[in-house]
């Protein structure tokens, strides 16, 4: 709205539970169909949280609307889970959880100590958005054009020709390439290759499957072209390209051990410390129990000795 923009928004069910009670989840879900049924498209919206998206993506695809041709969806929390089964797969902002639990235990420390809070709310910037397809939209006034691209990003890894996107939008293939080239900037074939590719990186980042596995995976009929198609791409074999993405996840989960062990670091020292110092003071009761039981023993005994002179029998005579 500030920048001009009509701005609508849908709290059903979503702001707690309402006067007369819970809203079942069928009569959530009508809700957020109506209120999707009445806005003019095309739109984008955003969801609370990864669940509420994941309603707005079926009702969209009850009504008949495109995702995200007609509505974008962003959610909110990253749920890897639930975002990958979604479809299209859900677009999330990714919240910084790690720096929400350190500034709570921040703030629990500063509390502990006698100290005050001056605020009640602390808002944290995101970590940024994990993009996927229920946000991949190109914003072109060309039907067949869009009707391509989606064709391409639903079937790229089907091994399709630019033939095939000519015959699924029903035009010629120099048609095809001309309008596309001119809303698109690059050719059909070069975004066949590019969404393949970002597949081709999505699976050496995450999987440890072969390159054969993955070449037959994204549409490639010989892993060789594909690792040479990769070379000119990126300038190193996928091997190579797979190493190295692999390196930084570790200096990250490497940092995150770093700040694990010297925590367990810590602990482990005032568990030692603790413990020593309950040594010492058991060690120091000892002795002064065994202090005291060698000093009631040196009496009972100075006072056994005094005694057995007198216990003795009478002097004998002496001769002379």
């Amino acid at each position: 709205a500030a920048h001009g923009r009509e701005v609508a928004v849908c709290a059903s069910g979503g702001g707690g539970p309402p006067a007369d009670g819970d809203v079942s989840a069928a009569d959530d879900d009508e809700a957020i169909e109506t209120w999707l049924a009445g806005l003019p498209t095309p739109l984008g919206l955003l969801a609370c949280y990864d669940v509420r998206g994941r309603q707005a993506l079926d009702a969209c695809r009850r009504l008949g609307l495109a995702v995200p041709d007609q509505v974008a969806v962003l959610g909110v929390d990253d749920d890897a889970v639930l975002c990958g089964l979604a479809s299209p797969p859900l677009s999330s902002v990714i919240p910084d959880a790690v720096g929400a639990g350190r500034l709570a235990a921040e703030l629990l420390d500063t509390l502990m100590r006698g100290g005050r809070i001056d605020r009640m709310e602390w808002l944290l910037p995101p970590l940024g958005i994990a993009a996927r397809q229920s946000t991949d939209v190109l914003a072109i006034d060309d039907g067949m054009v869009v009707a391509a691209v989606r064709h391409i990003r639903d079937h790229a890894c089907d091994g399709i020709k630019v033939a095939d996107v000519a015959r699924a939008v029903g035009c010629s293939r120099r048609s095809l390439e001309n309008r596309f080239t001119k809303r698109i900037g690059h050719t059909p074939h070069e975004e066949i290759a590019r969404v393949q590719f970002r597949r081709v990186e999505q699976l050496l980042r995450e999987t440890d499957l072969p390159l054969a596995v993955i070449a037959a995976r994204c549409g490639f009929r010989h892993t060789e072209y594909m690792t040479v198609a990769f070379v000119r791409r990126h300038g190193l074999p996928p091997s190579h390209w797979r190493t190295r993405s692999g390196s930084q996840k570790a200096t990250s989960r490497t940092r995150s051990g770093s700040q694990k062990a010297t925590s367990r670091t810590r602990s482990g020292s005032q568990k030692a410390t603790s413990r020593t110092r309950s040594g010492s003071q058991k060690a120091t009761s000892r002795t002064r129990s065994g202090s005291q039981k060698a000093t009631s023993r040196t009496r009972s005994g100075s006072q056994k000795a005094t005694r057995q002179p007198r216990s003795r029998g009478p002097t004998p005579p002496t001769v002379t």
